[in-house]
């Protein structure tokens, strides 16, 4: 138990830890490593899931891993995302979201209109009056906020795990949105990052292929062979943080007294 509360007191620090360094930290293979911090970032991702952006929302379109030959058409590096966030009435953030784009909704370089409706779906809140969904590449001079925060994640990422590709992208972009949802909160980030440990239910290797699946617009076939085998190498759902929810707290408790 205490090596989960170390895992998770680090991932919750603002510059967050890889897998390597999480191994060498705490004396297990980087496997495991590997697999405890995924399941924190699923329970991560969960959350996310369930807070849509509310108020005053601005989104744009663009690209992690893009390379420098930029032309009409896709490079397989590419990974096209749109950066949302809710502002309050003095233009500041309060809430920020980084999604994957399934290429379903994309025509090459092109986004299409059934993407910002599928964005608007599953991260805006029906309710919200003011909504604008930049079609194109986002315009960094209208929406400033997302510039800085879409480059401090794309340094981070870069700089923390050198890359990330589209199998595992949306936990990272999830992680790296948590923490500075937090801080736009000044919330406890160690403390609500514990309790969406234990409130998730685990995720199946089945749910977490379908949504690997509805992220890129991957085959079944080409899922079962190239990608299945490896959520299920690594473990990918959360099986025993709810199961050592009471544990969990309870070491907290003795630790903190």
């Amino acid at each position: 138990m205490r090596k989960w509360l170390f895992a998770i007191w680090l991932v919750s620090r603002h510059c967050g830890v890889n897998a390597v360094q999480l191994c060498s930290y705490i004396g297990v293979t980087y496997k495991t490593a590997w697999s405890m911090l995924h399941k924190i970032r699923q329970a991560i991702s969960h959350g996310d899931a369930n807070q849509p952006l509310t108020g005053i929302v601005r989104a744009g379109q663009n690209f992690y891993g893009r390379p420098y030959n930029s032309t009409i058409f896709r490079h397989p590096q590419e990974h096209h995302l749109l950066v949302g966030v809710s502002l309050d009435p003095q233009g500041e953030p309060l809430y920020v979201k980084m999604k994957q784009i399934s290429l379903e909704h994309l025509d090459e370089m092109r986004l299409r209109k059934s993407g910002l409706k599928a964005f608007a779906e599953q991260h805006v809140d029906p309710e919200t009056y003011d909504v604008v969904i930049e079609r194109g590449r986002m315009h960094f001079n209208r929406l400033p906020h997302l510039r800085k925060l879409f480059n401090q994640a794309t340094t981070w990422i870069n700089k923390t795990f050198r890359g990330i590709g589209p199998a595992y992208l949306q936990y990272y972009l999830d992680e790296f949105c948590f923490r500075r949802n937090m801080q736009f909160r000044n919330a406890p980030i160690m403390n609500s990052l514990l309790d969406l440990c234990m409130t998730t239910r685990p995720m199946t290797c089945s749910v977490a292929s379908r949504q690997y699946l509805r992220t890129t617009g991957t085959s079944t076939t080409h899922l079962r062979t190239n990608t299945l085998s490896r959520y299920q190498r690594n473990k990918l759902y959360l099986q025993n943080l709810i199961h050592k929810s009471r544990q969990i707290r309870k070491v907290l408790a003795e630790t903190l007294a």
